[in-house]
């Protein structure tokens, strides 16, 4: 919204009939909640202002599940909002209702909003849900609605015949915020909503510490986290894999362990480097490793003036990589993806200094081509390090890729980019080539 539109109690004396006059002003919304015989002293509002997605979202979550108190406790998947902004708003029940205002400079919806009665112990006793709320400017409304009784979120679940909700909140307090999972159970099944703060999903209190946003208290084992973030032997292999985290410790130092949701081989040599996959100790390992390491090496003639371009002619812009000799026509490797200077992130395309590189599909049992796509190369250092991934039955292999850019002292005559498999046939790497 333009303007916070901070929920705060509004003179509930007045009744749903006065409409737009006396303490109501002349705008806004007015949200009024019956208790209805719940018990309740009290009602929390939570606004749901933003949807959660999954391709981009400032609290770096799924946006598929959300782990409530206590620690360790599975996570539960629903629809996840985030809240308007961190204030908690709370209003006093007077008979048997609670009343807000909500106020916006402009027309506004908000996309879930809901109410939580609660207790004096703040322990929640009723809940109710509002989907596509708008607040108008420049008139007013009063939106009425009753509470249900809710009991505890559990990991339960009711008879397929009950009809139940069940609500939690749980606070943070730097800043004070609040999160809470609203449940509806019907038929054996749960219409779960969440509307969370999206500075501190969980409620937890860590933030750039926090080794799992969406798991209150939540720590990793090892090889569990999301993305890989070191080296870890998996014998015969070294394979990609992630440290353990205990939350209020930004750097990973525990434990390594290969990656649990997938097996993904990488040469022998990177499990020597304790940097991790963030570090430039692999990048050595191909570079200057006084062990030879398996590598796609290839050389990529440029035009002698900068900004540096691919030659100009047909094929020249093109090279073939032949990884045919670990693979067979029954074990055929799958699309192979690119990645510059990392070991994550793969895709169908990647920049090297500005020359941007694209892969073709490969041909049966697993030879492909490189491809100058597109772009300049402006960076000074003549070799650059990348990654190629394919896939496989087992899991996926990852092969570094060296690429030394140098400009042609034959004005582009001949065959100007070519590549070569330099091999270890030993190396563990291709036991992810393996059916």
């Amino acid at each position: 919204m333009a303007t916070a539109s901070t929920a705060r109690a509004w003179c509930a004396s007045l009744a749903i009939a006065a409409g737009t006059a006396g303490c109501f002003s002349d705008r806004g919304l007015a949200i009024e909640i019956d208790v209805a015989g719940t018990g309740a002293t009290s009602v929390e509002l939570f606004l749901g202002k933003t949807a959660c997605e999954a391709s981009d979202n400032a609290a770096e979550i799924d946006c598929k599940a959300l782990g409530p108190p206590p620690a360790g406790s599975p996570l539960l998947r629903g629809s996840i909002w985030f809240r308007d902004d961190l204030v908690v708003n709370t209003a006093a029940v007077s008979g048997s209702r609670a009343t807000f205002q909500l106020r916006s400079d402009t027309t506004a919806s908000l996309p879930i909003v809901i109410a939580v009665g609660l207790t004096q112990g703040d322990h929640p006793v009723g809940v109710a849900t509002l989907h596509d709320v708008t607040i108008p400017t420049g008139s007013a409304r009063v939106l009425a609605t009753a509470l249900v009784p809710a009991g505890a979120v559990q990991a339960t679940a009711p008879a397929k015949t009950a009809v139940e909700d069940r609500v939690q909140v749980w606070r943070k307090t730097a800043p004070p915020s609040s999160c809470v999972v609203a449940e509806h159970w019907e038929g054996g099944a749960a219409t779960r909503s969440f509307v969370v703060p999206v500075q501190d999903p969980d409620c937890d209190d860590f933030v750039a510490d926090d080794c799992d946003p969406a798991a209150y208290l939540g720590g990793t084992m090892p090889g569990t986290a999301s993305r890989p973030d070191c080296f870890a032997l998996q014998a015969p292999a070294c394979v990609l894999g992630s440290r353990a985290c205990t939350n209020g410790n930004p750097i990973r130092t525990d434990a390594c362990g290969p990656q649990r949701n997938a097996t993904t081989c990488v040469p022998d040599r990177f499990c020597a480097c304790t940097d991790g996959i963030a570090g430039t100790c692999w990048q050595d390992q191909v570079r200057t490793g006084p062990v030879p390491v398996p590598v796609i090496d290839c050389s990529v003639a440029t035009t002698q003036i900068a900004p540096f371009t691919v030659c100009p002619g047909a094929g020249q812009d093109t090279a073939m990589i032949a990884l045919d000799a670990h693979f067979t026509q029954d074990q055929n490797c799958g699309t192979p993806t690119i990645a510059s200077s990392s070991l994550l992130d793969f895709g169908s395309s990647a920049s090297f200094g500005g020359a941007v590189m694209d892969l073709t599909s490969p041909r049966k049992p697993c030879t492909f081509s490189i491809l100058w796509k597109t772009g300049a190369r402006t960076a000074s250092d003549p070799v650059d390090i990348g990654a190629i991934r394919l896939q496989t039955a087992s899991g996926a292999l990852v092969l570094p890729l060296m690429l030394h850019f140098h400009p042609t002292i034959n004005n582009c005559i001949g065959p100007q980019f070519s590549c070569a498999l330099t091999d270890v046939p030993t190396d563990g790497v291709w036991n992810c080539a393996a059916p």
